[in-house]
């Protein structure tokens, strides 16, 4: 076969091309500004000086993988963004923002961002208050990932929260703050790849509220993050609250504050290198909680810090057993109980642990029964006395 004629070759490239471009499942990904104090819905929202001026235009149009839609900074909507088409494995769809100045607001209705079933987002730079019902609700998606979010005042209405996530995998909050939420700061409902990570979020208000409230997780990790109870607030509830679950990592967290730092009935999780700090609210508050109804196991209780509070860990709940529960070099001071109570069959050991403690005659407080298939191992604590604080009483 003979060559093209040079003068046909630039012409067969550029069709080539476009063939290639017009292929199913092909798309450029394309950006759109919004700019909601110079903006315009009749512009084409192609470029900042053809900014749309409102949600309703992001709203409306449809979304391709790999495209990016750009809220203006230093600019507020009264209004939400409903997140209604998928990204795809490596092409998101990603909600973002552009300039200089604070982060663009949502503020002043049910939800500031909402989804269902949608796959591949991402939500970063974004700042979310005053709504009436969750910051962010997402029902039955898989792979999103918020980043560098604020929420303040959401759940109003006195339901709602923070991040309200209901059903589905794949799920990643990342350098968030949470203030002033009214429900729970996150709750994630049946997750299997969960991560919280370097968070910041503040006291909740509401009688069940929670910093973290996960159900059933799996492949999970919460790391890094700042996770506080000790301001004003009427919750009865703690930092974080997992009812059951499998595999996870719990690390590098300060749990402040509130009835409880964490409260947990995962098994095989790591729970390592931790601050516990405060949790005194009730006769029951303790660091660290396994209560719930559900068996827990292979769980590794390491290198924390617990101070300030009733006690360090609480093991109860003697209709369910507790089995491989490793305590091991932690340090426990200034409590107002004992380190480490067990109300429950156990097996697992409290070994090379550090107590600095008024309670230092009795540092482990055992009611429990030891699990027929395993042990229960004391060895190897240190155990200090110190001086009760403020001349206050150890009960």
């Amino acid at each position: 076969m003979g060559r093209c004629p040079p003068r046909y070759a630039a012409l067969v490239a550029v069709i080539g091309y476009a063939l290639v471009c017009a292929l199913p499942g092909q798309s450029v990904a394309r950006e759109f500004f919004v700019d909601a104090i110079g903006g315009s819905d009749t512009n084409s929202g192609r470029s900042p000086g053809e900014a749309w001026r409102s949600l309703d235009k992001v709203n409306e149009i449809r979304l391709q993988p790999g495209d990016t839609v750009f809220l203006r900074r230093g600019a507020a909507w009264r209004g939400k963004i409903e997140v209604q088409a998928s990204g795809q494995p490596g092409a998101p769809i990603i909600y973002g923002a552009y300039g200089t100045g604070p982060a663009p607001v949502l503020y002043g209705v049910d939800n500031g961002i909402a989804g269902e079933r949608q796959r591949h987002i991402v939500i970063r730079d974004i700042h979310i208050r005053d709504t009436s019902y969750s910051g962010i609700f997402v029902q039955h998606a898989k792979d999103w990932r918020f980043e560098r979010l604020t929420i303040e005042r959401t759940g109003e209405g006195k339901k709602g929260g923070g991040i309200t996530w209901w059903h589905g995998d794949g799920l990643s909050i990342i350098e968030c703050t949470m203030t002033d939420v009214r429900g729970d700061g996150i709750w994630a409902w049946n997750v299997d790849g969960l991560k919280i990570i370097d968070n910041r979020i503040m006291t909740v208000q509401g009688e069940t509220a929670d910093n973290l409230h996960i159900y059933k997780p799996r492949n999970f990790e919460i790391r890094g993050n700042l996770l506080s109870m000790e301001g004003k607030t009427n919750s009865g509830k703690g930092n974080v609250f997992i009812f059951a679950g499998d595999k996870g990592v719990i690390t590098g967290n300060v749990f402040a504050g509130g009835s409880f730092g964490l409260s947990t009935t995962a098994s095989n999780v790591s729970i390592t290198d931790n601050r516990f700090m405060n949790h005194n609210r009730f006769k029951w508050s303790a660091g660290l909680l396994m209560g719930e109804d559900t068996n827990v196991a292979n769980n590794m209780i390491a290198r924390n810090v617990f101070s300030g509070g009733r006690a360090g860990v609480y093991i109860f709940n003697r209709k369910f057993t507790r089995d491989a529960i490793v305590i091991r070099e932690n340090v426990f001071e200034d409590l107002e109980g004992p380190a480490v109570v067990i109300q429950s069959t156990v097996s697992g050991a409290f070994v090379n642990n550090t107590i600095r403690s008024p309670w230092a005659a009795r540092p482990l407080e055992f009611s429990g029964s030891v699990d027929r298939a395993g042990s229960w191992r004391v060895d190897g604590n240190v155990v200090m006395r110190t001086e009760r604080k403020n001349g206050g009483k150890v009960r």
